[in-house]
Order: structure tokens, then C-alpha cells, then sequence
């Protein structure tokens, strides 16, 4: 009878450690999917601060170009304001997609800065006033924007960003050359001569 007691315990020690290491190591292994997962999908924050400024960018470039369609007077502005809200509205929609893809947060609204870059268009009232304040305010958005999108192309953390980066650059720059191309003269109402000079100013003598 002590001999099957015997037997029996001996039969219990030899499963015990068998067990006990399934046991403990299961637990980590999850652990460490989970935690490895996490560590995969989480942005660094310079990565995170690109994600909120790009598409703080689009938000702005899309709402005061809707604000262009129903208060400016030059039809050239007008279809630049079109323009921005056709292309940035893509560019938001392919970032909305990554950041789903990477668990980024994206902003639904505007930032302190650009909602009071937005007020001042809004009071800047109608026609040829608005335009020369719409142009100007698309000339430092597109500054800003080129700025951000090149210095994350050629240092950007993570690797889907910095290709869409890379990728929508050309269009930002190009949006960039053509807000400069527009004439604030032209936009307040006068024509402008090639020299710079509005068609409304004397001319000048020689010897000025």
C-alpha cells in the first residue's frame, strides 16, 4: 500500500514541473504579443505631431477655400480655392486611411492658430478685400505646409508617413508656385503692369 502512495506522489513531482512551466510560460508569451502589437501600431510623437499638423493643414485649406467660393470677386481665385478643396480633401481622405491603419489620432477640428487665421478671413469681408486676404493667407498656409512636408520626407519615423509625405510634396509645392503667381493687384480690382507696378499708377520719367 505505501509502495502505490509512493509511487502515485513520485508520478505527481515529475508532472508538476511540466506543468508549471506550460503555466508560466503562457502568461508571457501573451504579455509580450500584446505588448509587441501595441509597440508596432503606437507612433513616436514626432510622428504623431506630423499627423496632427498635416491634416490641421488640409482643414484649414479646405474651410477658408469654402469660404472663398462665397465671398471672393476674381473668378482666378475662386478656381484656385476649388483647386484647394479638390486636393485637399484627397490628401485628408489618404491620411485618414493611414491613420486608421497606424492607430494615429487625427484632429477634427482646428487648432487656436489656424481658427483664428479662419475669423480673420471671415472678417475681412467680400470682394476684392477678401481676395487680397484669402491670397495671403494661402501663401503662408502653403509655406508652412511645404515646410513640414519636405523636413518629414527626409527625416519622417515612420515609413508609410514619409511615403505619402514624399508623394504629396510635388502637389503642395505646386500649389505653393500657383498662390504666388496670383496678383493681389488684380485681385483688389486694378490690372498690373509686367514691371510689378499697378496700371493705376503715374508712370515714370526717365529720370526717376
Amino acid at each position: 500500500m505505501k509502495k502505490h502512495i509512493l509511487l502515485a506522489a513520485a508520478a505527481s513531482l515529475a508532472l508538476a514541473p511540466a506543468a508549471f512551466a506550460q503555466s508560466s510560460g503562457s502568461s508571457p508569451g501573451v504579455a509580450g504579443e500584446r505588448s509587441g502589437g501595441a509597440a508596432q501600431t503606437q507612433l513616436r510623437p514626432a510622428d504623431q505631431d506630423f499627423v496632427n499638423k498635416a491634416t490641421i493643414g488640409n482643414l484649414f485649406e479646405i474651410e477658408s477655400s469654402e469660404l472663398a467660393q462665397d465671398k471672393a470677386q476674381s473668378a482666378e481665385v475662386k478656381e484656385f480655392a476649388e483647386q484647394m478643396i479638390r486636393d485637399h480633401g484627397k490628401a485628408n481622405k489618404e491620411l485618414e486611411s493611414l491613420s486608421g491603419d497606424l492607430n494615429a489620432q487625427q484632429p477634427s477640428k482646428l487648432d487656436a492658430k489656424h481658427q483664428q487665421a479662419l475669423q480673420k478671413l471671415e472678417s475681412a469681408g467680400e470682394g476684392a478685400a477678401f481676395d487680397r486676404a484669402y491670397i495671403q493667407a494661402q501663401r503662408d498656409a502653403h509655406r508652412e505646409a511645404v515646410s513640414l512636408f519636405s523636413g518629414y520626407s527626409k527625416s519622417g519615423g515612420n515609413e508609410q508617413l514619409t511615403s505619402w509625405a514624399q508623394k504629396t510634396l510635388p502637389t503642395l509645392q505646386e500649389h505653393s508656385r500657383h498662390v504666388q503667381s496670383l496678383n493681389i493687384a488684380e485681385a483688389g480690382g486694378g490690372s498690373s503692369s509686367p514691371s510689378g507696378r499697378s496700371a493705376a499708377e503715374p508712370p515714370r520719367s526717365g529720370n526717376q
